[in-house]
């Protein structure tokens, strides 16, 4: 981190202040120890982390830990030890799926970023909106076999404020995005079409962070 933020070709595009870290297995261990190292990080996911000679009674830094009840390597008993380890106090999380094996962060698995997004966005970009997928309950339990929770999630900094009105609109191609058929029904398709200002072309944002097309 201390590289990527103050010597790095990108170091001028990296925001010090919003650092997180996210492992896998090994990995998981060593997001974990630089939690724990490193007090000023925003944010922490160790994906079935493997970590026997850590505890976590000294984490403060947010952290979700998330694993799989089929996983043989890193098992959920051990998992429940690791987190029953944290302190009362630490902001965190543990996400158990149904399924995906020791291997389950390795493929674009949706049930791993509909909790880890929410997670980034609340604490390293200090917006709140995003609790509502993760407070008081998980909102979205599909693929998860098992969650706890530490209810309600305040961000160092506080929240930001939602978008409102306006059309959805392609800086590079000036295409803005639309429902087909301006369906309102959940799971209807998005399309890009050209801007032309008719009657009915409007869209906003609702406060669930959700597109709202009206037509």
């Amino acid at each position: 981190l201390d590289y990527l933020t103050q010597r790095s070709p990108v170091r001028d595009r990296v925001d010090p202040t919003r650092l997180g870290v996210i492992g896998h297995s090994m990995g998981g261990g060593g997001a974990i120890s630089a939690a724990e190292r490193r007090p000023s990080l925003k944010a922490a996911l160790p994906l079935a982390p493997f970590s026997p000679s850590q505890n976590l009674s000294s984490l403060r830094v947010p952290t979700m830990i998330m694993g799989a009840r089929d996983d043989g390597t890193v098992t959920p008993s051990y998992l429940n030890g690791l987190y029953g380890g944290m302190p009362a106090t630490t902001q965190s999380a543990y996400i158990e799926l149904t399924s995906g094996g020791h291997g389950f962060p390795t493929w674009g698995n949706s049930n791993v970023t509909r909790r880890t997004i929410p997670w980034l966005k609340i604490f390293l970009d200090n917006d709140t909106r995003y609790t509502r997928f993760l407070c008081p309950s998980l909102a979205d339990t599909s693929g998860v076999s098992r969650s706890q929770t530490k209810c309600p999630y305040v961000p160092p900094g506080g929240t930001t404020t939602p978008p409102s009105g306006g059309q959805i609109v392609s800086v590079g191609s000036g295409r803005r995005l639309d429902v087909a058929n301006s369906s309102q029904a959940h799971g209807a398709p998005g399309q890009l079409l050209d801007c032309a200002d008719r009657p009915g072309e409007h869209g906003s944002t609702t406060p669930a962070v959700a597109l709202l097309v009206c037509g």
